[in-house]
């Protein structure tokens, strides 16, 4: 018996996070973003979260270990009739990172902001925010004939002006 050296390449490790896109084709997508994550449960798949942005429309993104782990969740889903497409191409953090922190605005929205509807029928408009809900706001619009109050999801808007930068701050008093 003679022992042979075999050299072993090794692999670079990726510290960085991979995302990747998947675009759910069928089904509610609330529904199946629940099954997904029974799915992963159930099945032990290496998959660490699932992002969906309201503005991407049916695309979510999936964090795991590798294309196998999406390409596996994509096997079981459509063995429960769900179909799904897997973008092949990894999308880093760094990618991902803008996107996150312009959501995160969504959660320092108080009364009195100017805010910009950016998804949905009303994209475009501006209006000020009148009372804050815990997922959803109601605005007052600032364009066209009548000033109607529409209630909107917090992540379908931006923050023009913040309540303090436009003209409402407090009067010093002179003593």
């Amino acid at each position: 018996m003679s022992l042979r050296k075999v050299k072993v390449k090794r692999r670079r490790i990726v510290k960085e996070r991979r995302f990747y896109a998947v675009k759910v084709l069928s089904g509610n997508l609330l529904e199946v973003l629940s099954l997904m994550e029974e799915v992963v449960e159930k099945r032990g798949l290496k998959i660490y979260s699932i992002i969906y942005f309201g503005v991407f429309g049916n695309i979510v993104f999936v964090e795991a270990e590798g294309l196998h782990s999406v390409s596996l969740l994509r096997a079981y889903l459509e063995d429960k009739g769900v179909i799904l497409t897997v973008y092949r191409n990894v999308i880093l953090f760094k990618n991902l990172k803008p996107l996150l922190s312009s959501f995160s605005g969504f959660l320092s929205i108080k009364e009195g902001d100017i805010v910009e509807i950016v998804y949905g029928s009303l994209r475009g408009l501006k209006g000020v925010v009148v009372r804050v809900e815990e997922d959803s706001i109601d605005i007052q619009l600032l364009e066209g004939v009548c000033r109607r109050i529409v209630t909107v999801d917090k992540c379908f808007v931006r923050v023009i002006k913040s309540a303090g930068t436009f003209g409402m701050e407090k009067e010093e008093t002179v003593l």
